[in-house]
């Protein structure tokens, strides 16, 4: 299993202020965040959430934290996520994207994993977002 989940939102904040904010909510012994902007994208922004696993209650309570701000940021409110650090941000319109609820990102179909496909990517349902506790 991979350590790092790679989030992708269209937002105008900027960068030093996103990781900021998500480095206080993510926060952990080897926790780390990055936020980057990939040159093939235009407004979307990639926040990349090492040491990521899913027997944790501490770290779900984090991450529904970081998906909640990450959607209030938003400009269109969809919060894509790749299962993996090593990804490259692929178009909306060029494969179907599948959607998941924030439960999903901690069932074997959808954690991080070393042997996730980098070309898939997944739409998390922002009511699941807004709904989670």
């Amino acid at each position: 299993m991979s350590n790092s989940a790679s989030f992708e939102v269209k937002t105008s904040v900027n960068l030093e202020e996103i990781l900021s904010v998500v480095s206080g909510l993510w926060v952990g012994n080897a926790y780390h965040v990055d936020v980057l902007i990939h040159p093939d994208t235009s407004g979307r922004i990639f926040c990349i959430l090492d040491y990521f696993f899913k027997e944790n209650l501490e770290q779900h309570k984090m991450l529904t934290e970081v998906l909640k701000y990450l959607s209030e940021i938003s400009e269109d409110k969809k919060i894509y996520y790749y299962r993996c650090v090593d990804f490259f941000p692929i178009q909306d319109s060029v494969i179907p994207i599948t959607e998941i609820n924030l439960e999903d990102l901690f069932k074997a179909d959808f954690e991080p994993s070393i042997g996730a496909s980098v070309e898939v990517k997944y739409l998390i349902s922002s009511a699941s977002i807004e709904s989670s506790s």
